[in-house]
């Protein structure tokens, strides 16, 4: 082997570790958020209907598409897992009309007594809203659920961290969603159950 064609297999496994060094590290598995733990709900209809509506502007402050777990699944997941259809005519619609995220940056004060604290440079806003429609037999009902959290992060957090964050943040939603489609269907739609 000529002594170009070692420099030249030594450059490239040089540059190929190097690569191998820069590359990201691999994302653990996502944790699944579910409802399945939670009794359905039975409702008098034979067909249930989910639809996003929501779409996402891809552009800041908007966030929700480049988040782990987004709103809008989260949201249908609780659709697939909560509602059963147990009737023979009738249909229930469930209709995911936003699932927001915005990233909205904070004002960060650097002055000599701040200088040496980790201090919020972002606050997430994040909202959930789904409206159920009931057409069966009996009438018609209607319910809307919105719900609405958000939450700090500090500048030193690392991806991963932040990743973290936005993935409880998320779940957080869900939870609130839970909490408020239950009461919603409770208060409005009861005489649709079965």
């Amino acid at each position: 082997m000529s002594l170009l064609d070692r420099r030249t297999l030594l450059l490239g496994a040089t540059a190929l570790l190097a690569g191998c060094a820069t590359a990201p590290a691999p994302r653990a598995h996502l944790p699944r958020v579910t409802f399945a733990h939670r009794p359905p709900i039975n409702f008098n209809v034979a067909k249930i209907d989910v639809v996003n509506s929501f779409r996402s502007t891809g552009q800041a402050p908007h966030i929700e598409h480049q988040v782990p777990i987004s709103p809008a699944a989260v949201a249908r997941q609780w659709a697939q897992d909560r509602l059963v259809a147990k009737g023979n005519v009738g249909l229930l619609r469930y209709e995911i009309m936003d699932a927001s995220i915005r990233a909205v940056p904070l004002k960060v004060d650097k002055s000599l007594g701040n200088a040496l604290k980790a201090l919020a440079d972002t606050r997430y806003e994040g909202r959930i809203e789904v409206r159920l429609r009931v057409n069966a037999p009996g009438g018609t009902g209607d319910a809307v659920a919105v719900v609405t959290r958000t939450r700090t992060a500090l500048e030193n957090l690392t991806l991963n961290e932040r990743d973290e964050l936005l993935i409880q943040f998320v779940e957080e939603l869900g939870r609130d969603l839970d909490r408020r489609l239950e009461a919603e269907i409770s208060q409005h739609l009861t005489g649709f159950l079965a």
